[in-house]
């Protein structure tokens, strides 16, 4: 643990001032220790402030856990952006939510992938006071790990019985009633109707009687408890009257109180192919038996994992000289000159596909020794890995060799006319000394070039770095390379080269056979960025993972354009999918997303679906057939498009373009390689991606269903206490006129009996009364109090009317002429409730003729941007109202529609993904995600329409939408 020095060099306190040091420096050594010891890593920063705000950590404190879990030393007092260079780009959450902690001093405990340390953790975090953070975390990668196997062994599970074309059945044994698969009944060639309903004598009926007592007898023991499973082959009855061989293998579930079985679950495989093959397994390890045996060539059978010999023929008996039973007692290191460690390392590499021809010496039973060349291959016998190994006594082709490497003559006439590529090269200078016509074919210079030529020009790596090598060959004599290297039309190939040091004239030359393993490479490439793919699947969404996999096709290809379009079922549609990252970005500007269109509009390169096979074009602006390319896209010299096909259906078509030299089939096989490896897994992205997303929208949409049969049942049940109110409302007014006028007549009267002094008591009480009451101030008051209550009453008629509009009840996809404004109005008198604190809400709608709709969905789109741009102003938590304006307008056989909002706008770098599913910048548990990805599903795929996103300048977000008039 890093910590500072809390010494007592005098041994004993001085003072009392001086012990109580001493008792805290004891203290932190203990706790000090005790972090030591911790399992988890420990972590103790002080928080550096920017503004206010913080912006990074400083390590105080770390323990021994911190070290060996990170890897990182020497951390004390350096920032963690300095300490782990890049992790606010390639890890932003982690580096937040310390940030986070720190400004708001929540802890937080979450789970997180270090980019940069390449290892999974689990972090605590909290701060112990403002300015400090402490974290405890420990590495769970491989938990991670074992999680994601699970995860991926379940959805393979679900595929496997599918994939393997199992048949599956249910027994309910008291009953004896089966459920059955289709797959079961397919097996027999039966339709699940005609043999319905299926139970325990449906079995008895089909299997064979030889077979039905021994199936009766592993049942019950199996029922008894006596095995595991129930496993048997036996042989069923076709349809057609043929028998057929099935595995059939079950288990009991579930049991009685008292043991007995009450529901069974099995499969049921078809295997009458595997018997048949059996059968001829059995003819063919005959046959290979008297091969063996007869062979005039040495032949041999041998262990893999312990190098016994287990077989041998006649030929190799004689030759080796011991009879054939002491041969089986021995090992392949017994005659084999190399060392019994390095025999069974080479047959181990036998078995991984490696190394499976090669040159040797083997001792004779008379002590001889003998060249020999060997050929071995892995074959399975009896189930089990057996090396085969076929002997070739190359004693005295090998003296010929060598006195044919002492003839510079002879090794001309070899080296010449060898089929192998073949170069000459003299280490201390670089230069290609010479080179065969195999060479010259292959890299596309003469010989005559190629001798002229230093071997950088071949060699794509530095001349340095060639040096380097070059300089190995002081203590070496042979040895093997890899390299890539360049031929005259500039591509690049993947070279294995095996080199030899040999001595022509007096000096030391390096003898280069070279071998092009560019095919090879590329497979292993392909396969590692499978694993890879596999890896980061469910990081990215399937277009992000197919951009990936463009940006790869074109680097590997050396190409600048890719694309792929979806191939719609009906094989005559397609739709325009993902750009590469490089053709976003410099080639292309021309906006197509989302874009369907016809096979016969589309150019040229559609004949990679049209034909169902890959295509190329080298010369395309020479192409007959070609379309023109839309304004903005990128000027397109070669192209190579292929299909990549499912069930005998194209599902894709992948294109790269402006590669610098031409296309050719190696380029095709590799591409189709690649889109074969990964599509399964962007095509099992793409349906999972489209599951949960229809799976949420439903959900969304009976919410709304239930949302609009709760307003028209609100709006019924208001509307009749409503009229009443209306109604008394009027019938006050109208009495009210009635009392004013007996009110007038008593004062009248009270007025002519002042006249009469036996009155006056009785006048003077009631204009007290009057007094008393202020009846003027009532009668001045009541008129305005029954005109502010018919407003009241007027409102919630227009709002319960503006619900009725709202309650959903045009059916589903349902297109009528409506009335675009009165749509608009509908949904302002419903969101002013939500925004009557917050933002006014300004209408500039212009006489616009009918829309081809239907209302509920778009006044679902309203809804959602009108509330979008309340409740963006509305976290702004500003002291002054904001302003949501709405504005209509028609043009050229559109209607438009904007909402503008003076809110905070959104950020440039999460623009494109605003109409995204389940993408929202609204705080956890404040916002699905799905109100902009539903407004966009509305306009333009369920009615044809655009909708676009536009932050101007001086703040806000406007969101327009048009509709064609005419649906």
């Amino acid at each position: 643990m890093k910590k500072g020095h809390y010494d007592n060099h005098s041994g004993q306190a001085e003072d009392p001032a001086e012990a109580s040091a001493a008792g805290y420096y004891q203290r932190v050594n203990h706790l000090e220790k005790i972090l030591d010891k911790m399992v988890d890593a420990f972590v103790y920063c002080h928080v550096i402030y920017q503004d206010g705000r913080a912006s990074d950590l400083i390590h105080d404190v770390i323990n021994e856990a911190y070290r060996k879990l990170t890897g990182l030393n020497d951390v004390v007092g350096r920032r963690l952006t300095e300490v782990m260079p890049g992790i606010a780009e390639s890890n932003p959450e982690f580096f937040e939510r310390l940030l986070k902690v720190a400004d708001t001093g929540i802890p937080d405990k979450f789970d997180i992938h270090l980019e940069e340390l390449g290892k999974w953790f689990s972090n605590t975090v909290y701060c112990p006071e403002k300015g400090t953070l402490v974290a405890i975390f420990n590495e769970i990668t491989e938990k991670k790990r074992v999680e994601l196997i699970i995860k991926n062994n379940k959805e393979q599970f679900k595929a496997i019985i599918k994939a393997a074309n199992v048949g599956t059945w249910d027994w309910d044994i008291p009953s004896g009633r089966v459920i059955c698969n289709e797959r079961w009944f397919d097996i027999v060639g039966y339709r699940s109707e005609e043999l319905e309903p299926v139970s325990i004598q449906t079995w008895i009926d089909l299997v064979h009687p030889e077979d039905l007592k021994e199936s009766t007898r592993q049942l019950q023991q199996h029922f008894n408890g006596e095995s595991e499973d129930y496993t048997m082959e036996c042989r069923m009855r076709h349809k057609n009257g043929q028998w057929i061989w099935v595995l059939t293998s079950g288990k009991v579930l579930e049991r009685t109180p008292e043991g007995k079985p009450v529901r069974m679950l099995g499969t049921h495989y078809d295997i009458t192919r595997h018997k048949r093959a059996e059968e001829e397994l059995k003819k063919s390890e005959a046959r290979f038996r008297t091969l063996f045996n007869s062979a005039s060539s040495i032949q041999v059978l041998i262990d893999p994992d312990t190098g016994r010999i287990l077989d041998a023929n006649q030929t190799a008996v004689n030759w080796y000289g011991w009879p054939i039973d002491e041969m089986k007692r021995m090992s392949a290191g017994d005659f084999n000159m190399m060392a019994p460690e390095a025999v069974i390392d080479s047959l181990a590499k036998v078995s991984a596909g490696q190394h499976n021809i090669f040159a040797g010496r083997h001792r004779l039973a008379d002590g001889s020794v003998r060249d020999v060349e060997v050929y071995r291959n892995l074959v399975e016998i009896d189930g089990k890995p057996v090396v085969h190994v076929i002997i070739h006594d190359i004693t005295e082709r090998k003296s010929a060799e060598n006195a044919l490497i002492e003839s510079e003559e002879r090794f001309r006439n070899m080296f010449e006319g060898h089929s192998a590529i073949m170069i000459v090269v003299d280490p201390d200078t670089g230069n290609i000394v010479d080179a065969n016509e195999a060479a010259a074919t292959f890299y596309g210079w003469s010989v005559s070039e190629l001798r002229r030529m230093h071997i950088s020009v071949l060699n794509i790596e530095s001349r340095e770095f060639i040096q380097r090598e070059f300089q190995k060959w002081e203590h070496l004599n042979q040895r093997s390379m890899t390299f890539r290297h360049r031929r005259a039309d500039g591509s690049v190939r993947d070279v294995e080269i095996f080199a030899k040091k040999i001595r022509l004239k007096g000096k030391e030359l390096i003898y280069d056979i070279v071998h092009d393993v560019t095919s090879r490479k590329r497979m292993e490439m392909v396969n590692r960025y499978r694993i890879r793919l596999l890896n980061i699947a469910d990081k990215y969404p399937a277009v992000k993972l197919l951009q990936k996999t463009l940006d790869h096709a074109e680097k590997v290809t050396g190409s600048t354009v890719g694309f792929c379009h979806f191939v719609n079922d009906d094989q005559d549609s397609l739709t325009q999918q993902a750009w590469s990252t490089n053709t976003l970005l410099n080639m292309c500007s021309a906006d197509g997303t989302g874009l369907h269109y016809s096979l016969d509009k589309a150019g040229v390169w559609a004949d990679a679906a049209r034909l169902k096979k890959p295509v190329i074009h080298n010369d395309y602006a020479s192409h007959s057939d070609r379309k023109g390319m839309p304004e903005g896209h990128a000027e397109v010299k070669r192209e190579m498009v292929i299909p990549i096909i499912r069930d005998k259906k194209v599902v894709a078509v992948l294109g790269l373009g402006n590669k610098p030299t031409d296309y050719d089939s190696e380029d095709v096989d590799l591409v189709v390689l690649l889109a074969n490896q990964i599509w399964d897994i962007i095509a099992k992205k793409i349906v999972d991606e489209n599951q949960k997303q229809l799976q949420t929208q439903l959900e969304h949409a009976k919410k709304m269903e239930m949302v609009g049969q709760l307003a028209a049942g609100i709006t019924h049940e208001i509307n009749n206490p409503l009229n009443f109110l209306v109604l008394n409302n009027e019938m006050l007014k109208y009495h009210f006129t009635d009392i004013c006028d007996l009110i007038a007549s008593f004062r009248r009267t009270i007025v002519n009996a002042e006249a009469f002094p036996e009155l006056a008591d009785e006048v003077r009480q009631l204009m007290n009364k009057e007094k008393e009451l202020d009846i003027e101030m009532l009668l001045d008051d009541i008129p305005n109090i029954l005109d502010d209550q018919k407003r009241g009453l007027q409102r919630i008629s227009a709002i319960t009317q503006s619900m009725r509009g709202y309650s959903f009840k045009n059916p589903l996809n349902s297109i009528i002429a409506s009335d675009f404004s009165r749509l608009v109005n509908e949904v302002v008198a419903i969101v002013k409730t939500e925004s009557i604190y917050d933002a006014d809400i300004d209408l500039k709608l212009e006489n616009i003729p009918m829309v081809q709709c239907n209302p509920s969905q778009i006044n679902q789109v309203l809804l959602n941007l009108i509330l979008n741009g309340v409740h963006a102003i509305k976290s702004e938590k500003r002291n002054t109202r904001g302003k949501v304006t709405v504005k209509t307008w028609s043009a050229d056989g559109q209607v438009f529609c904007s909402v503008k909002d003076d809110g905070p706008g959104v950020a440039e770098e999460i623009r494109d993904k605003i109409f995204s599913p389940f993408f929202t910048t609204r705080e956890p548990g404040q916002g699905t995600g799905l109100g902009l990805s539903i407004s966009y599903d509305i306009i333009v795929n369920k009615h044809n329409g655009k909708i676009v996103l536009d932050c101007p300048q001086d703040g806000g977000a406007v969101f327009t939408f048009s509709l064609p008039i005419n649906h």
